[in-house]
């Protein structure tokens, strides 16, 4: 051995090699044991001898033994070569060097075994090792990450997985400390090189850097945020990624290329379907950002969170286990953790460690906010998986809203909340259309689809609150009107022109290519409209609401630190949310063809229960709404409607007041003037509510008059809604009555117009509030003893008082002459009466 040079036995093992590898497969077990004991004494004796620097004779060498490992099934075969491997180390451990390699080969190979013991016996020298020889592996640290990742891996020997990821969390943080690169220079060797191999994430990371297109480069320089020298060998003079325990480590780009497969490996275990496993690999991965992140640039921060941390959420993407369904949008199942649910288990965990680390190290993760908002809201629109959304759309209302934008007080991150949640209000707003034409493809075959506008986000106006031919609203305000829009059904006027066959024709086409492939492209299942409550529409309607109570914390607790443009999207959330639920309320045949769906329909057994307790009750507050779905039978958007308004109503009065600006600078806010934002909203969905409460009650009143099943039904629905907007309605009555009579004559031009058509409403209570209105407010300026603030309005508010008052004693001095004309006629008919008796 000691006679020839390592390059003649480079040659000669070569042959060696393979004949030992055949024979140690041999199928006779003694003699395959025999060839791994000859193998095992040659070894020996070649790893007496140190190995020279930038040679890997000793991988050539031990790699016999990983090819038997690989291919025998031999349970004594393959146990002789762990024994063999152990007897090396144990003796030669200190001139191994590229020998480890092919070491955790074959650890890796017995650690995916089945067979506990050999599995055990694997991992208990991978321990030994770890605890008493570190410093011997640090050349190999990604191949000894590599192997701890198999051992997690297995799915066989919980407790084996679970002491892996605890060494591996240890292996963190020796690489942080110093460790692995102190030991590099001790042994005076260069920094280590590392190819990357497929599947421990190490080529992700050499693609992602040269990533131009998601704006990811990573320079040499900048992955520690400071400039480097470095001498001929490739090991840095100075680096502040490791403490320092020794006066040179590594260059920060071979740094970066330890941390990788670490992390990536963690990250890959989070999706396991053990939740002892999971648990403890997310616990590791992100205990290490969190001890150790400070030492990463915001160029790395950007790696580790588009490549390690992100990709964790495809778990929750392709979980299989069945979700919760609410039946309405107010009534949400209890989310009941089960083990084999990543979504219930995991995905809250993560979530929340996302923001963690976004405030823990807010500096360097800074450029990251809007990313991790992104996230978020896109798992708050996964429709098809309720319990994901409505955990998302937990995490960003407790952990960002009420959590870190307050505390941070950041303009950038106001800015991407505010248009995070005006996003995430559009992406929630259901489009009717594309599920009408499947009713009807699906009821009649697809031979006459119907027609519809729909309600789509993109056929609304900013503030609307319009509609053409009298509907409700038109008279909300008197300045400015949105543009009206139509979200009825029409589907009589379908057949106009040939062109329009000629579209309907399309139509039906594309709802029978839509019927049967479920509304997506490349999914071959049938679609039921029958069940569209368990579909998409549901899990929007919910995360709506969700997302109302985001925005009514944001404008309590945060209005002074919002600005112009931000105040603006939170205002026009709100009203795209409730306008949107508001005009559905209104399109009673779109709710009548949802019903005969099964959307919001409890079981039968349930609704006529609910039946009996709601009997008569017409003052039903916003909470109880939900508990007259099955009662009511149509579906309904009552909640998000009135809350939604309810939230932007209180909201514009709390800014509505003088001294909002004095409040804002006491806290350090903004001084902007919010007055003439707010007072134009406010003018306007004031008046639109205590409009659309009169044009409900003469709804109301039209659709008794009918007999059909399908106007009692709607008689029904309007009579609950009716009771749900009560309390709103003597909300805005009070608060209006406590407003100092300077402001409430502002006021006078459109609340005296609403204030006469309320007198005529069923609700005793509101005529009464109305009736204290008129007497303690409007009165005075009639009577004179309170002058009309000066301005353009101070005209239409007289011309609506003392108009109002003349029309008044117009109308009555006819009713009095109709009534004196009528007495003079029945005198005269009685004088005939007389005459016509003398003459008889």
């Amino acid at each position: 051995m000691t006679a020839r040079s390592r390059l003649v036995w480079a040659n000669v093992w070569e042959v060696l090699s393979k004949h030992y590898a055949a024979v140690g497969l041999h199928e006779n077990v003694a003699v395959a044991l025999y060839a791994i004991d000859s193998l095992r004494q040659l070894s020996m004796k070649f790893l007496a001898k140190e190995e020279l620097r930038d040679f890997n004779f000793q991988r050539l060498f031990l790699k016999p033994f990983e090819v038997i490992m690989a291919a025998s099934r031999s349970i004594e075969v393959r146990e002789l070569i762990l024994r063999c491997l152990d007897n090396l180390i144990s003796v030669r451990a200190h001139n191994i060097r590229s020998g480890w390699k092919s070491m955790f080969a074959v650890f890796s190979l017995a650690a995916s075994s089945s067979d506990e013991g050999l599995c055990q016996f694997a991992f208990d020298m991978i321990d030994q090792l770890y605890r008493t020889s570190f410093h011997l592996l640090v050349f190999d640290f990604v191949d000894l990450v590599r192997c701890l990742l198999v051992f997690s891996e297995n799915p066989y020997h919980l407790h084996i997985s679970l002491a892996a990821i605890a060494h591996l969390h240890s292996a963190a943080t020796h690489l942080a400390e110093g460790a692995v690169a102190s030991g590099v220079i001790a042994a005076g060797g260069a920094a280590p090189r590392i190819s990357p191999r497929p599947g421990d994430g190490s080529e992700g990371l050499l693609s992602a850097r040269k990533d131009g297109a998601n704006g990811i480069f990573v320079s040499t320089s900048s992955l520690t945020g400071s400039s480097r020298s470095f001498s001929g060998s490739g090991v840095a003079t100075s680096s502040p990624s490791f403490p320092a325990a020794a006066e040179g480590t590594v260059s920060t780009e071979a740094a970066l290329q330890l941390w990788w497969p670490l992390l990536v490996g963690l990250s890959a275990r989070v999706a396991d379907p053990r939740l002892a496993t999971r648990t403890a690999a997310l616990e590791a991965l992100m205990n290490t950002l969190r001890q150790h992140g400070g030492q990463f640039a915001p160029q790395t921060w950007k790696l580790i969170f588009r490549g390690v941390l992100f990709p964790i959420l495809e778990s929750a993407r392709t979980d299989c286990t069945p979700q919760v369904i609410s039946e309405c949008p107010s009534l949400n199942p209890s989310l009941e953790v089960r083990e084999e649910s990543w979504i219930l288990t995991t995905t809250e965990t993560v979530l929340k460690g996302y923001v963690e680390l976004l405030e823990a190290f807010w500096p360097l993760t800074k450029t990251l906010a809007h990313e991790v908002l992104t996230v978020l809201a896109d798992c708050a629109c996964q429709h098809e998986r309720e319990t994901l959304a409505r955990i998302a759309a937990t995490v960003l209302h407790r952990d960002i809203v009420r959590g870190l934008a307050g505390r941070l007080q950041e303009p950038d991150l106001w800015d991407a909340l505010t248009s995070s949640l005006l996003g995430l209000v559009r992406k929630n707003l259901p489009e009717w259309g594309s599920l009408e034409l499947l009713a009807a493809a699906v009821e009649a075959g697809a031979k006459g689809a119907i027609s519809s506008v729909g309600l789509t986000p993109n056929n609304r106006a900013t503030y609307a609150g319009t509609r053409e031919g009298g509907g409700r609203g038109e008279s909300a305000g008197s300045y400015e009107e949105g543009t009206a829009t139509d979200f009825s059904t029409p589907a009589d006027d379908m057949d106009e022109d040939e062109e329009e066959d000629e579209d309907e024709m399309g139509e039906a086409e594309a709802a029978r290519r839509m019927a049967t492939m479920g509304g997506r492209s490349g999914r071959d299942f049938s679609f039921s409209f029958a069940m569209v409550n368990n579909g998409t529409i549901m899990t929007q309607m919910v995360v709506s609401l969700l997302v109302q109570q985001m925005l009514r914390d944001l404008l309590v607790s945060a209005w002074p630190f919002l600005s112009e443009k931000n105040l603006r999207k939170v205002l026009d959330a709100l009203v795209e949310s409730a306008d949107y639920a508001s005009e559905f309320n209104m399109n009673l045949s779109l709710r009548e063809r949802l019903r005969q769906g099964g959307l919001m329909q409890l079981p039968a057994q349930q609704q006529q229960q609910l039946r009996h307790e709601q009997r008569g009750n017409l003052n039903m507050s916003v909470a109880g709404l939900a508990a007259g779905v099955g009662a009511a039978q149509l579906p309904h958007l009552h909640e998000q409607a009135i809350e939604g308004y309810t939230i932007l109503l209180k909201a514009l009065l709390r800014l509505y007041a003088s001294t909002t600006t004095q409040e804002a600078a006491e806290v350090g806010g903004l001084t902007w003037d919010r007055r003439p934002v707010v007072e134009r909203v406010l003018v306007r969905y004031a008046a639109l509510v205590l409009r659309q409460y009169v044009e409900l009650e003469d709804d109301l009143a039209h659709s008794r008059e009918g007999k059909s099943a399908a106007s009692v039904a709607a008689a029904y629905a309007m009579n609950t809604e009716v009771g749900a907007y009560t309390p709103l309605i003597l909300w805005v009555l009070r608060t209006f009555k406590a407003l100092p009579s300077s402001e409430f004559g502002w006021h006078l031009d459109w609340l005296f117009p609403a204030l006469a058509e309320l007198l005529t409403v069923r609700s005793l209570e509101i005529r009464k509030e109305v009736r204290t209105l008129f007497l303690a407010k409007v009165g005075p300026f009639a009577l004179g003893e309170e002058v009309l603030p000066p301005g353009p309005r101070a005209a239409a508010a007289a011309a609506a008082l003392f108009g109002g008052a003349q029309e008044q004693e117009q109308d009555h001095e006819q009713e009095q002459e109709q009534e004196q004309g009528s007495t003079e006629e029945g005198k005269a008919m009685e004088e005939g009466r007389n005459v016509e008796t003398d003459v008889l």
